[in-house]
């Protein structure tokens, strides 16, 4: 009879012990699992990985652009500047900025306007976003404007803006 209740005693110890292992084992799964997906999380909150895959996924959408015809297309606006009249100077100003536009629309940035394009473009992707603004601004001056009169200076610092862009995106040299 001892014999019978000691291996009562000692089957009952095992099972004991091999549920509380696998509850133990359970609660600290879950627990992992938790402090995996909030590692996840954190790292999605600080951008670490998305920056990098934003920025590559520009620079392929880049490629996608026609470097000839951007740069044709900006010879074309030189050349009205070089004319120096105020048409070809406001000319000049509408065809670079229809030309920016035109690259973003063909980079993936959607949008009803360029304005609405521009509002998507952060620092990081443009660092010379604030100044493409400025010279958006002019642009619908000159476009909204009949009256608004354009020195050649301004247009010649305005298409500056363009340049720099350009040359910031790596379309033109």
């Amino acid at each position: 009879m001892l014999v019978v209740v000691n291996t009562l005693l000692y089957i009952r110890s095992i099972v004991f012990t091999d549920s509380f292992l696998f509850t133990l084992k359970l609660i600290s799964s879950i627990i992992s699992a938790a402090l995996f997906v909030g590692i996840i999380w954190f790292v999605m909150k600080m951008r670490v990985f998305t920056e990098r895959v934003d920025q590559l996924s520009d620079m392929m959408a880049m490629a996608q652009v026609d470097k000839k015809r951007v740069l044709r297309a900006w010879r074309e606006v030189q050349d009205r500047l070089a004319r120096g009249d105020e048409a070809n100077l406001r000319l000049a100003i509408i065809d670079a900025d229809k030309l920016i536009d035109t690259v973003l629309k063909r980079t993936g940035y959607v949008g009803d306007t360029m304005a609405d394009r521009l509002k998507k473009i952060t620092k990081a992707q443009l660092s010379s976003i604030n100044e493409l603004w400025t010279a958006h601004k002019v642009r619908n001056n000159i476009v909204h404007s009949p009256d608004h009169t354009l020195s050649r200076a301004e247009a010649t610092e305005i298409i500056g803006i363009y340049e720099k862009v350009f040359r910031e995106m790596n379309l033109i040299d």
